[in-house]
């Protein structure tokens, strides 16, 4: 395994200096904040007005404690975050091993390593880094936890999960899920795993919650994000954030509510929910549209070509009408198409995986319960390939599974 996570690391860190990806949007502001909060100036960019209850406060902490041991060395913040992604393949093999075989585990740990979104996304400042790292802890735990009947682990995996809670909200609903599937297992102790999980992620929500409530006058979590919601629900741009309608009407929200005046945090929590009132609005308006567009979430959610993360903006309708761009940008074509098929066949293979994996589906209860309840997060919000990148590990599991049975020469895969 020390070979997988070299070759995950030494192709990051190549990566970082080769692409020298600069800092924009939310990197270069969760960077002022990171700093901002290392300097003692608290959750704000300037030190007067609050940063508005969305910025990802775990992230934001992770920042400053690099920031106030390393100095404001955005480098060493990139580095870190490669370990903690080769970190995770160490961790995906551990999770194969522990619910299939070795074989298994080595070839989801290699191809999670090799994944596109796997080479470049360290070179970011994103949550997704330090989520997808302790999402892999808690549940590799959780796993442990339910296979030795651990309360100590699954205390661990409570923790882990309420942490990772605190770098994205994304899990915030998870607990309700692990309940459903340990009830549906018939655990004698679903009741109260499920009970200690749901509080741990309320004890350490409250701080937070409290200082929102301060600045803005809400303890909704939910509330600073009700743009994921109005955007997954906006039938009429088709839940696509590129879509011109989607645009437009961004535009015309915003006008609305005056947000071109200086971001007091207020200003941002104030438009985020109303984009809730938007978005829950449009579902009710629209109930049936909304649903036709599950199919289309999952697939954003799980193909992609993951160039974005390179700074690579050009679609292949672009390309399908500009021979003289093919020719020009030929090797960004083809790191396309490549991310595209990779991404597709884990998609596939995964299915296959399982379909596979369900005469077994107790013991590997958990790969089920995080790749369904992302893919049902999704299909409710908003979904692109991007938000998707915390489960890959999982699905990529399966993914092995699928290939692994349907392959003799491989020697097939256990369940």
């Amino acid at each position: 395994m020390r070979k997988i996570f070299l070759i995950s690391f030494i192709i990051q860190t190549a990566f970082i200096f080769i692409f020298n990806i600069p800092l924009v949007k939310d990197s270069a502001y969760y960077d002022k904040l990171g700093f901002s909060l290392a300097q003692g100036r608290g959750f704000s960019e300037d030190g007067v007005y609050p940063a508005p209850g969305y910025i990802k406060q775990g992230y934001i902490l992770f920042l400053a404690l690099i920031y106030k041991t390393l100095g404001h060395n955005v480098v060493a913040v990139k580095i870190i975050q490669a370990l903690l992604i080769a970190a995770t393949c160490i961790i995906t093999y551990k999770i194969g091993k522990e619910l299939f075989d070795a074989r298994i585990g080595y070839y989801s740990a290699l191809l999670t390593a090799l994944h596109p979104a796997f080479l470049i996304i360290s070179s970011h400042l994103i949550s997704e880094n330090l989520f997808t790292f302790l999402l892999s802890l808690a549940i590799f735990s959780l796993i442990l936890s339910i296979k030795r009947h651990s309360l100590g682990l699954y205390l661990v995996f409570s923790f882990l999960l309420a942490l990772a809670t605190q770098v994205r909200l994304t899990t915030v609903l998870f607990p309700i899920f692990l309940l459903g599937g340990l009830l549906l297992k018939k655990d004698k102790l679903a009741l109260k795993y499920g009970l200690i999980t749901i509080a741990l992620m309320v004890l350490l929500q409250v701080p937070w919650s409290v200082r929102n409530y301060v600045n803005f006058g809400h303890f909704n979590p939910f509330a600073d994000y009700g743009g994921v919601l109005w955007l997954g629900s906006f039938v009429k741009g088709d839940a696509h954030q590129d879509n011109p309608r989607v645009k437009e009407a961004i535009k015309e929200i915003d006008e609305e509510e005056n947000y071109n005046e200086p971001n007091t945090g207020k200003s941002s929590s104030k438009l985020q929910q109303k984009y809730l009132r938007l978005g829950i609005q449009n579902i009710k308006d629209h109930p049936f549209r909304y649903i036709a567009l599950s199919p289309k979430k999952i697939l954003r959610l799980w193909i992609g070509s993951y160039c974005a993360l390179f700074m690579v903006n050009i679609s292949f309708a672009e390309f399908m009408h500009n021979i003289d761009l093919i020719r020009s940008c030929f090797f960004i074509l083809i790191y396309k198409l490549s991310g595209l098929l990779y991404s597709l066949a884990v998609f596939c293979f995964g299915i296959i995986g399982m379909i596979l994996g369900f005469k077994n589906w107790q013991k590997i209860l958990p790969l089920y319960l995080i790749v369904g309840y992302f893919t049902f997060l999704h299909i409710v919000v908003f979904a692109n390939s991007y938000v998707g990148i915390p489960a890959l590990p999982y699905m990529i599991i399966f993914a092995t599974l699928g290939a692994l049975s349907l392959s003799p020469r491989l020697g097939g895969g256990k369940t």
